[in-house]
């Protein structure tokens, strides 16, 4: 798990993923460009073929730069895809 500093930290459970498992619903509340509370539902993505095509996306280059390799990261990085119930 990446520090703020930018380190390379250890694996830790993470305590947000273990809730999102046990209560997928949730409010997803926007604070910056606009205040607004939607109602929301987490899917834990763990079918390894998506995991590596996430870890290989343009968008996730940050996090690779972060650990040695793409295979790391797919079995050990917490992934949800968040629907909106609007």
């Amino acid at each position: 798990t990446p520090h703020a500093s930018g380190e390379k930290g250890t694996y830790t459970p993470r305590s947000w993923l273990a809730n999102l498992r046990a209560n997928p619903e949730f409010t997803f509340c926007f604070k910056e460009s606009l205040s607004l509370e939607v109602p929301a539902r987490a899917v834990e993505i763990t079918d390894v073929n998506d995991r590596y095509y996430i870890m290989n996306a343009p968008a996730t280059q940050w996090y690779r730069d972060q650990v040695g390799s793409v295979d790391e990261l797919v079995a050990q990085s917490p992934m949800v895809e968040v629907f909106f119930d609007v």
